[in-house]
């Protein structure tokens, strides 16, 4: 994931499918009708209407609110409305509504106990005559929908379900309701060439809903649309937005980034919608530049709705609860080391300094070969580099970086171009696939070739701000063996340990030393022993959920969201498969398995999934008879979480 600014390129993905897949995108727009009298429907009885034979219950649309209180059908008859999930199937029953007066009607299955999925049609045997649809209110998992009708006029409204398969009881409840439509009253737009951001601050009254989504539309500096038509998405899935409302007045704020191919934003249009899927009109602006504000002033961390002096950043430290201007100033390097492992392929870095404020994340690096070439890690110049260990005392830190043989600068040119090359010839996936396979031999051999060119390394000190020290320039030295208490890091790049010995240290500030003994499991971690849930011989199994778990950082295979911690000892030495089933709807599961809990350099192994069709994880490994291992049941992207079996088999 990009860190810095939310890409729109990435979230458009997110929210089409979150548009399609969860709500009806826009509204009506004016007044809707006024509201009747109060009145209670009863039971929905059958009806004569005819939907190719499955059964209609009917709702009686004179009173208001009109109450059915009825069972779904014991089959799923209905292939689900527009925004049903695709990987969701359950129950379901169409109910037969005719509009008593001309108004703004609302249903909802509040008062529900299964999670519904909620749309209406104005034919029942024409699926594409959908007039709206609905999944979940946000975090709620009941449904709502809402539109205008004439007196007189039938809909048919589909009471849908994720993952039932009885006959289950449900609460659908018609309103006609007076409502209008929010006004967008203010609005500004912003755009950040140096960074390339865009943000818009705008407010107004929703006089009778709180809003629940909007539509956005962005034009570039000559008034070129860049999408054929608005994208939208809800507030509460858009974690680019900040939506505070007081009674009716509303303030929106955004920034986000639309990608490295866009061009520079020239102007923004948005509507908002509220619950009652009422839909404001268009507001918009040309873009200006960000404002610039003062030291202590809440700020915006993608730098497009306002920017920090030239000494302050726009940070959130400590126990700070929102982004701020405070003084940044760059590191000082005191000291550093380079040590390379040619026999295994990588390269390390030691860096020792001081920083006022203690916020040291990355190295800067450029390698280079003994007649003075650049072979860049990145694409070109020096390189942010994540540190393996990165610690601080006071104002003093100290940091590791571990790199495998990689340089993009000399080496991905001129593989892409081969591959180009070689597949302008191609006529089959087959030939498309053998161009792919040595276009990576040649890219794979360039950076072995380069390696053993690499010398020396330029260093910087950089922290999150972007700010970096000066520049100091070191000779690679080969990686030493060490004895138990030495300098080392997992991999063996800056000290390499003895056979059987594990690297590790309690303390980020203090060196990794060879070591007997792993550390043990923290008790924050809340592993849940696996011995527990023996399900007959050689079987263990667990059925969780992981949504509210704690994050325990990410894998080679993705992860980095909600996970679960389990432990595991085998009782006998042999082959253990460790997987997934029973998945949630839209949960894409992932495991991975590490020896020592809090040590993600001993991770034995990951899946994200089984099949490019299946989003259940499955991973097999020996062990010891005795062996204790850890297994993290995470989510591919880190967001796709949720219910979930874990089922353990033995030999």
């Amino acid at each position: 994931m990009r860190s810095g600014p939310v890409t729109i390129g990435f979230l458009l993905a997110a929210m089409l499918a979150g548009c399609s897949g969860n709500d009806s995108n826009g509204g009506t727009g004016g007044s809707g009708g006024a509201g009747g009298s109060g009145g209670a429907g009863g039971s929905g009885g059958g009806s004569t209407v005819d939907c190719d034979g499955v059964r209609v219950l009917e709702l009686d649309g004179t009173a208001s609110p009109a109450v059915l209180e009825g069972t779904l059908d014991n089959a799923d008859n209905w292939p689900g409305g527009s925004c049903a999930p695709e990987t969701s199937f359950g129950n379901d029953v169409v109910v037969h509504f005719t509009a008593g007066e001309a108004g703004f009607y609302n249903f909802t299955t509040a008062g529900s106990s299964i999670d519904t999925i909620l749309y209406a049609l104005r034919d029942c045997k024409d699926g594409f005559s959908e007039l709206a649809c609905n999944n979940d209110r946000g975090s709620v998992k009941q449904s709502q929908i809402s539109f205008n009708l004439a007196a007189g006029e039938e809909v048919f409204v589909v009471v849908d379900s994720v993952g039932v398969r009885n006959a289950e009881a449900f609460t659908l409840t018609a309103s006609r309701i007076e409502a209008s439509a929010p006004v967008i009253e203010e609005f500004a737009a912003f755009f950040n060439a140096n960074v390339g951001t865009s943000g818009v601050r705008f407010s107004g009254k929703a006089p009778d809903a709180p809003l629940v989504g909007f539509t956005l539309q962005a034009y570039d500096r000559s008034g070129n649309a860049f999408w054929s038509k608005p994208f939208g998405g809800r507030f509460d899935e858009a974690p680019i937005f900040t939506v505070t409302q007081d009674g009716e007045d509303f303030t929106v704020e955004g920034s986000f980034f639309f990608g490295e191919q866009a061009p520079p934003v020239g102007k923004i249009e948005m509507t908002v919608i509220d619950e009652h899927d009422l839909e404001s009109e268009v507001a918009g602006a040309n873009t200006g530049n960000p404002l610039p504000i003062e030291r202590g002033v809440r700020c915006d961390p993608n730098l497009a709705l306002n920017v920090c002096g030239p000494d302050d950043a726009c940070v959130m430290r400590g126990d700070a609860t929102e982004y701020t201007c405070s003084i940044a100033t760059a590191p000082t390097l005191g000291t550093a080391s380079a040590y390379v492992n040619r026999e295994e392929g990588i390269w390390g870095v030691i860096i020792e300094g001081t920083d006022p404020e203690s916020d040291t994340a990355f190295v800067r690096v450029l390698p280079k070969n003994a007649s003075g070439a650049s072979l860049s890690v990145g694409s070109t110049g020096r390189t942010a580099m994540p540190l393996h260990q990165i610690g601080h005392d006071g104002t003093s830190f100290r940091g590791v970086m571990v790199s495998a043989a990689r340089f993009d600068g000399p080496c991905l040119g001129p593989a892409q171009q081969s591959y180009n090359t070689c597949v302008q010839g191609c006529q089959t996936q087959a030939c498309a696939n053998a161009c792919y396979d040595a276009a990576i031999q040649q890219l794979l051999g360039c950076y072995d070739e380069k390696f053993a060119e690499m010398t020396t390394v330029e260093v910087e000190a950089m922290d999150a701000t972007g700010r970096v020290s000066s520049v100091m320039t070191l000779t690679l030295t080969d990686s030493p063996a060490v004895e138990a208490g030495g300098v080392c890091d997992p991999y063996g790049a800056i000290g390499i340990c003895p056979e059987g010995m594990i690297c590790w240290s309690d303390d980020a500030f203090q060196a990794e030393t060879c070591q007997d003994d792993g550390p043990a499991c923290p008790a924050e971690y809340g592993a849940i022993d696996l011995a527990q849930y023996a399900d007959g011989t050689n079987k263990w199994t667990y059925a969780g959920d992981n949504a509210e778990s704690d994050p325990h950082g990410s894998f080679t295979c993705g992860g980095g969201g909600p996970s679960d911690v389990f432990e595991f000892t085998a009782p006998t030495a042999g082959r253990y498969n460790m997987a997934t089933s029973s998945l949630g709807p839209d949960v894409d599961s992932l495991i991975a398995v590490r020896a020592f809990c809090q040590l993600p350099a001993y991770e034995l192994a990951c899946n994200d999934d089984t099949a490019l069709s299946d989003t259940a994880s499955r991973v097999s490994l020996l062990l010891e008879a005795g062996q204790t291992v850890y297994v993290f049941v995470d989510s591919f992207d880190g967001v796709a979480s949720g219910s979930y079996t874990l089922t353990v088999t033995g030999p």
